[in-house]
This record gives structure tokens, C-alpha cells and sequence, in this order.
């Protein structure tokens, strides 16, 4: 891997050719050298003109091929191999470790160019209006709307942007950067987290609650008038709609998408990526690995329909021999 001083000046604020790719990751070949990428990007990722990703399986090169804005792959030359004819408007970039490479090469880009944009962290704003502990810790880089609260102890760290009468309780602490792990050349590394934390108006988030910050471009997001109670986990690039409740305990993980009027209750667990629509109710200790329809109601680990859960533990309760 090449690393030269004429090289770091061509990278610029979202502006990625791929010979600078091929010249830093150099087992890497290219179909196409033409493009050049606006950002790194998940497979299922929209908005950016020219994405970069990676793909692993014919699953998720299928949805790649359908995603408009992804115009870069990292692909092993086995599984571009099956593929009966190339797709000419995208650069297939040949790796025997597609997500090694890819995850690199971000780690790169934000550690030692400009690609995701200049560092400068200016001093915080805080209006006067806003209400802030002396123990509170506020980051450069912080912007706060009017009349927000911040509570004792409470951490607020660079990149995070609150509307109007935001409310942050003891001890929380807002864009966290969560330990993403990724196994690059037989280690564990760390993936650096390149976006924001956006917390629109009127939102309250509980004591010792953590909202991590978004990565590869997307940010963590949460909804005007949403409640996001105690010791609440909300991972990296979750999106949370508005007047939403999220009860003490749940962990959101990554890629979440949670609608409008959810309630999720206490100790719930969503997986990474699912989608939970608007209305949903998730029960308490739910584990949910599924997509959650609007309106819907779902209980149980691995989460089902709420009423089937209910019949199944009926009978099972009937079917129950007393122990002696």
C-alpha cells in the first residue's frame, strides 16, 4: 500500500479516482478507471450520485445492481465470474477481500485526507437560552437550538446537532463513537465513524442513554418529539421518526429504521438493519430480526406476531407438567 504526498493532495472533499485506489490498495485491479466516487456507501445506501461498496454474495450484488447510485463495487473476481454480462457504468474493483479493502480504504480516507471533509471543529453554539450543567461536557463542534437542557454529567460530542427543547438527562452521552470492529489483515480494527448525530425538536433522552454517531455518510438521526428513555442503546446510522417511544433498556443496532408512533418496550432488541413501520408496537424483551409492519404487534424472541405468541404460550402452558 502507497502512501505518497502527491497522492494525499488528489483526494479531495468527496471527489475519489479510482487510480488513487488502485495505487493505495495494490492487489486491487479495475474494469473501469473512468468514475470517480462521491462516497462510500452500503449496497442498499441512496442520495449519492457515485457510491462506493462492497459485495460478498450474489444477494447483495443483485440489490447493488439495482441501487441507481452505487457505481463502484468491490468484488471478488469469483463471484464477478458468475455474472453473465458487466454492468459498463460501474467500476467492478477485483479484491480477494472485498470488505477488508473496502473498510481500509474509509479508515484511510478519513484518517489521512480530506475526503469526508476539512476537520475544523469550531467552538460549540449554545444559545442562551439553553439550560447546561457544569458538569455537562460540551465538544467543539456541537450546535444547539433553543431552550435544549442538558443535564449533569451528560457528554455531548463533536458532530452532534440538536433543534429546539431538546432534553439530554444525566450521564448520557451523545455522539459516541461505538466500537465497530471489522477483521482487516488477521486484526481487529476499529471503523471509523465519519458522520453526525441529528436530534430534531422537542425529543428527551434518558439518563445514561448512549446515541452513537453515523458512518459511511449516514447519520444517526432521531424525530421530533420522540422519548428515548433510560440506558437506552442507539447504535450507528439508526433512524428514529417522530413521536416515537423507546422504553428503558432497548438496544437499537445499526441501520436500524424505526417509524413514526412506534412504542418499543423495555429490554427490546433490534437487529442490525431491520425496518420497523409506522404504528408498530414492539413488547417487552422482544428480540426482532424481521421487517415490522405498520400497525403491527409483535412479541417474543425471535419476535412474532403478538396474538400467535400468546396462543403458543397458552398451550404450552396448559400442556405444562407441575414439577414435584
Amino acid at each position: 500500500m502507497n502512501e505518497s504526498g502527491s497522492q494525499r493532495l488528489m483526494i479531495k472533499n468527496g471527489s475519489l479516482p479510482i487510480n488513487f485506489i488502485t495505487s493505495f490498495l495494490t492487489s486491487v485491479k479495475a474494469t473501469n478507471s473512468q468514475i470517480k466516487f462521491d462516497s462510500l456507501r452500503l449496497v442498499d445506501d441512496e442520495g449519492a450520485f457515485n457510491g462506493l461498496s462492497f459485495v460478498l454474495n450474489k444477494i447483495y450484488l443483485e440489490r447493488a445492481l439495482e441501487n441507481r447510485s452505487i457505481k463502484g463495487l468491490f468484488i471478488s473476481p469469483l463471484l464477478l465470474k458468475d455474472m453473465n454480462e458487466l454492468d459498463r457504468n460501474i467500476a467492478f474493483l477485483l479484491s480477494d477481500s472485498p470488505m477488508e479493502d473496502f473498510y481500509e480504504l474509509h479508515n484511510y480516507l478519513y484518517t489521512k485526507t480530506n475526503f469526508y471533509g476539512k476537520k475544523i471543529l469550531k467552538d460549540p453554539v449554545i444559545p442562551k437560552s439553553c439550560n447546561v450543567s457544569p458538569s455537562a461536557i460540551i465538544k467543539n463542534g456541537v450546535i444547539m437550538g433553543e431552550n435544549c437542557v442538558i443535564k449533569e454529567r451528560c457528554i455531548i460530542k463533536s458532530g452532534t446537532i440538536m433543534g429546539d427543547d431538546v432534553v439530554i438527562k444525566e450521564g448520557a452521552i451523545i455522539g459516541a463513537e461505538i466500537t465497530e470492529m471489522k477483521m482487516i489483515r488477521g486484526k481487529n480494527i476499529s471503523i471509523k465513524h465519519d458522520s453526525n448525530v441529528i436530534i430534531n425538536d422537542e425529543v428527551e433522552i434518558g439518563i445514561n442513554s448512549i446515541v452513537s454517531r453515523g458512518i459511511l455518510g449516514q447519520s444517526t438521526i432521531i424525530g421530533k418529539g420522540t422519548r428515548v428513555n433510560d440506558q437506552v442503546f442507539v447504535s450507528h446510522r439508526c433512524q428514529i421518526g417522530k413521536n416515537s417511544f423507546i422504553a428503558s433498556g432497548v438496544n437499537l443496532s445499526g441501520s436500524s429504521i424505526i417509524g413514526d408512533n412506534v412504542w418499543i418496550g423495555p429490554g427490546a432488541v433490534i437487529s442490525n438493519g431491520i425496518k420497523i413501520e409506522d404504528g408498530a408496537d414492539i413488547t417487552i424483551g422482544s428480540v426482532v430480526v424481521d421487517k415490522v409492519s405498520a400497525g403491527e404487534k409483535v412479541t417474543g424472541n425471535f419476535a412474532i406476531p403478538h396474538m400467535n405468541f400468546m396462543l403458543n404460550w397458552m398451550r404450552s402452558k396448559k400442556n405444562r407438567k407441575p414439577s414435584n
